[in-house]
């Protein structure tokens, strides 16, 4: 997965054309139209940056931004705004935001107000922040097979992250937002959990993002396990996608291991 961006704005052409440009550039992208929207977004997507308009519905960017930095305080925010004056600048920094970039956008500033966030952020942190929210529902990176029920998808996919909210699944075919999807994950020998989910994002060539609809106790219970686990495992790269099933084997070895241990202790 590479570098993933949430353009937030009420505005679809803006949204659009922000994300246009970004995936030129490399990135990959997911939008939202609110503030709200964005943080249903958050909870089960890893993103890298947000680019966050101030007046949208619902929840607006200056809550917005007060939140997200509450809950993912190491994803960087660049605020962007019609609103130029110095107090509203003043007040997203105190907020919390990164840097902010007057409207209309200019899309070769932008470009370079992202690179230059980015850089400072990973010389903060050797590798890239993905958003966890550690508080209610902690997200680990983790491999396992994924089989499709009622989809015409030939083979099997890989989830590169899970929690009882949801997982991010790596696959090469695109879904409408808010599809119904039903999954049978093969979470390690023995252990196979029915699920459905709802597609929240869906990047085409690249990956779905799906957020449970119901799980059942010990699904939950076997998710919570899983991520205790993991989190004190350094498993392997997540780039290393081309070799799924060397992947799968290696996280049920070690998986299996530590999770010995921890039952005999």
């Amino acid at each position: 997965m590479g570098i993933r961006i949430l353009v937030v704005d009420d505005v679809p052409t803006i949204t659009l054309i922000v994300s246009e440009y970004l995936m030129e550039q490399g990135y990959e992208t997911i939008t939202a139209e609110n503030g709200k929207e964005a943080l249903e977004l958050m909870e089960v997507s890893p993103v890298s940056l947000v680019i966050s308009d101030i007046m949208m519905p619902k929840m607006g960017g200056l809550e917005f931004v007060d939140k997200c930095r509450s809950l993912y305080p190491k994803v960087p925010i660049i605020v962007v705004s019609a609103k130029n004056d110095s107090y509203t600048r003043n007040l997203v920094i105190e907020l919390g935001a990164n840097g902010f970039l007057e409207k209309p956008i200019n899309l070769e500033i932008l470009s370079k107000l992202v690179t230059s966030t980015l850089s400072s952020q990973m010389k903060k942190s050797k590798n890239l922040a993905l958003t966890s929210d550690t508080t209610q529902s902690p997200r680990v990176p983790f491999f396992c097979e994924v089989q499709f029920q009622g989809e015409n998808i030939s083979g099997v996919t890989v989830t590169n992250s899970i929690s009882r909210t949801g997982c991010d699944l790596e696959i090469h075919t695109t879904f409408p937002i808010g599809s119904i999807l039903n999954l049978k994950m093969k979470l390690y020998p023995g252990h196979i959990v029915n699920v459905s989910g709802t597609v929240c994002y869906s990047i085409a060539k690249s990956s779905v993002g799906l957020q449970f609809l119901e799980l059942e106790e010990e699904s939950k219970e076997l998710i919570d396990k899983i991520v205790k686990v993991i989190s004190k495992l350094e498993l392997f790269d997540l780039e290393y996608h081309n070799n799924t099933g060397k992947l799968i084997d290696t996280f049920v070895d070690k998986f299996d291991k530590v999770s010995s241990k921890e039952n005999k202790s």
